[in-house]
């Protein structure tokens, strides 16, 4: 099985020496098995003896020799889809989050901020939407370690100078290096993780979803994000909660790293229980 959209990638080179040395790109690939690297000449016999490597890879590129053309070919065998992919993106931290499904609406007035909303709708990217932590924390690490790629589904110019965004969430990442750019807007290197499966909402849980439609009918703004609300699903229901109620850095880690939403409805029952 060949890499998705990396399949047949091959680089033309420069120098045999430096086609050893595999220079780092922004996709890093993660496998269960093993990946075959072979550097073939341009005649497609073998330069160099096939290597194997098991655990983690930098997809790469190589430089060339002038008298012979030399390509990389990385082929990975029996790759789980849900583990290859680690990408870059732009981070934004924030007090309350977007999860899954959620919608939410931003009112933008740094010019970090403002740039990153521009780069992402030239690049057409989203951007990942984290719980800023307790003051203390120092910048740019203090944000939460999981968090949700956002995408940009409307924006504005206010009338107040501000920019006016609503974004909708789409999967839940984890963080594995925070760095910060030249004006401070923070950039990530995140793994994806898996969505919660939607499911029925168990009638002992139902009481969760009834005290969450009279939120919204409180507060209608809320509810005019959606032209559909999903009551019945717990997943649906549980992480529109999570975006609502304050919850401490570590308790919302723990909750979104679960591998679905029993956890939520646990701590969610309780919440409301109390209240």
């Amino acid at each position: 099985m060949n890499l998705p959209f990396h399949s047949n990638r091959f680089r033309e080179a420069n120098n045999r020496d430096l086609a050893r040395k595999w220079k780092r790109q922004n996709v890093k690939v993660q496998f269960r098995s093993v990946i075959l690297i072979t550097i073939l000449k341009s005649d497609c016999s073998k330069v160099d003896q096939t290597d194997k490597i098991e655990g983690t890879f930098w997809v790469t590129k190589c430089g060339g020799i002038s008298d012979l053309s030399i390509f990389a070919c990385v082929t990975v065998w029996e790759i789980n889809k849900e583990e290859w992919l680690m990408s870059v993106i732009k981070l934004f931290p924030l007090s309350s989050v977007v999860l899954p499904e959620g919608k939410m609406n931003l009112r933008i007035f740094e010019p970090r901020y403002k740039r990153m909303i521009s780069d992402c709708c030239k690049a057409g990217e989203g951007f990942g939407v984290c719980l800023i932590s307790e003051p203390g924390n120092s910048s740019p690490s203090n944000i939460s370690r999981v968090g949700t790629l956002a995408e940009i589904i409307d924006f504005e110019q206010l009338s107040d100078g501000f920019l006016g965004v609503t974004i909708v969430g789409t999967r839940r990442f984890r963080v594995k290096r925070v760095w910060s750019e030249f004006d401070g807007l923070r950039c990530g290197e995140v793994e994806n993780l898996n969505n919660w499966d939607s499911r029925e909402l168990s009638r002992d849980n139902l009481f969760i979803s009834d005290q969450l439609q009279r939120v919204y009918q409180r507060f209608p703004e809320i509810k005019n994000l959606y032209s559909h609300c999903f009551f019945d699903d717990a997943t649906w229901v549980s992480q529109r909660w999570l975006e609502l109620l304050p919850i401490e850095q570590q308790q919302f880690e723990h909750l979104i790293s679960q591998a679905d939403c029993d956890e939520a409805l646990r701590f969610l029952s309780q919440a409301i229980e109390a209240q």
